[in-house]
């Protein structure tokens, strides 16, 4: 049997301190499939969020603005990372929503669900190093310039690869995916063994 298709995990530390908070604050459980999107959008927002310090960090020690700030800011930051999230997951949400039982619990659908897992977790990754990167250059997050780099493609991102560390901050987090990916295979192996609503 292949770690993928691990079903047992509700021992684990996570998912027991998960039902405590749960109980505590009354949230429901989001059962099954759908409790992959429930994952991945906390770990875009807990993603963001640490973006979101790691600049106020930046911009605090350059002076560029100060503590009184920073707790309103990081309130409605916090609230636009969620809503965007929201929007992110949606085409996963869709394509966990149509997929048929079979197709999802087969080894193909499995496959599909730990590499999409993995890719996301990776890209949300290289998210905040470019942010960081961006931030470092232009004292600012994602803005008009970063669309001139969509705009201007073969220039922009020659410019980028011969200036910043590319290829080694994408390989870093390819580690970070694939190793947060192996480290939740339990908790995403529990949405294979959902039941038809």
């Amino acid at each position: 049997m292949s770690w993928m298709e691990t079903t047992t995990g509700t021992d684990s530390a996570f998912s027991a301190s998960g039902r405590r908070a749960r109980r505590r604050f009354g949230i429901p459980r989001v059962e099954g499939r759908f409790d992959l999107v429930m994952l991945t959008w906390l770990i875009y927002v807990a993603s963001s969020f640490s973006s979101r310090v790691m600049l106020f960090d930046v911009s605090l020690q350059q002076g560029l603005i100060g503590w009184s700030s920073v707790p309103r800011a990081m309130v409605v930051g916090l609230l636009f990372d969620a809503v965007t999230g929201l929007y992110l997951i949606l085409p996963f949400a869709i394509y966990l929503w149509l997929m048929p039982r079979r197709a999802f619990q087969s080894r193909i659908g499995r496959g599909l669900v730990y590499a999409g897992f993995a890719v996301s977790v990776t890209a949300m990754a290289y998210l905040v190093a470019a942010e960081y990167f961006f931030f470092d250059e232009f004292n600012a997050r994602f803005n008009y310039v970063a669309v001139e780099y969509l705009i201007y493609p073969t220039e922009v991102l020659t410019n980028i690869r011969d200036s910043y560390p590319v290829y080694r901050t994408l390989a870093t987090a390819a580690w970070i995916g694939l190793i947060l990916t192996f480290l939740l295979r339990r908790r995403i192996a529990t949405a294979f063994a959902d039941r038809p609503p």
